[in-house]
């Protein structure tokens, strides 16, 4: 299904055991949404907010519409927005924000994400992207890192992986198609962004790891 429609639900903050109410209160609004919604509309809870994914703007307001009604039956207070999935700024854009219209203007998007991720992993000391090759053994992972560590890349090299460090998107897809030429005998190669920052210990091969973070 596609996601390209959101509504976010914020609930009021409150303190202590109010707080804790609330979240159960949460909770079983959003499990009353899924019932009332069906697979159309993924319904998710996160802190203070309630979020709903659709794949059209009626959809996401139909989502709307049930979840203010569902948070009202249960005494929370609510404010709710609706945002549209931006494919070249990678982002969520408030809903009534022109998206690009002509191929110039999303080439100008396109490069102004590239200079948001490259300021991002220059600020942030480690990469937002990275190419990540699989190869038939240890040797021959150990072998490439050594090479493109002698080009002044980026690498780790963890049991049959190679992993390269990109700042941007664009980095890390011609770094992706440059490794599917040069390694042959490579089982795969993937450029990816670097998203699982919070998730760094589920993903030992991450750029994100301290291994690759500047002092």
């Amino acid at each position: 299904m596609s996601d390209d429609w959101r509504v976010e639900i914020d609930v009021a903050g409150h303190g202590g055991v109010r707080h804790l109410m609330d979240r159960a209160r949460e909770r079983a609004v959003a499990k009353e949404a899924r019932d009332a919604l069906g697979d159309g509309v993924v319904i998710t809870v996160d802190d203070d907010r309630l979020y709903a994914y659709a794949d059209s703007e009626a959809r996401v307001r139909e989502a709307e519409e049930r979840l203010r009604a569902l948070a009202s039956d249960h005494d929370l207070e609510v404010t709710a927005s609706i945002a549209r999935w931006h494919p070249d700024e990678q982002r969520w854009e408030p809903l009534g924000d022109a998206l690009p219209a002509t191929e110039a203007e999303r080439e100008a998007e396109h490069e102004a994400l590239e200079s948001r991720q490259a300021a991002d992993s220059a600020q942030r000391g480690y990469a937002e992207w990275e190419v990540r090759i699989e190869l038939p053994d240890h040797a021959a992972a150990q072998a490439l890192a050594t090479r493109l560590e002698s080009e002044g890349l980026t690498v780790v090299c963890r049991s049959s992986h190679t992993v390269i460090a990109a700042a941007t998107e664009d980095d890390a897809n011609a770094l992706a198609e440059r490794m599917r030429t040069e390694v042959p005998s490579a089982v795969s190669v993937t450029a990816e962004g670097s998203a699982a920052v919070a998730m760094d210990a589920l993903n030992p091969l991450s750029v994100i790891t301290g291994r690759w973070r500047r002092a």
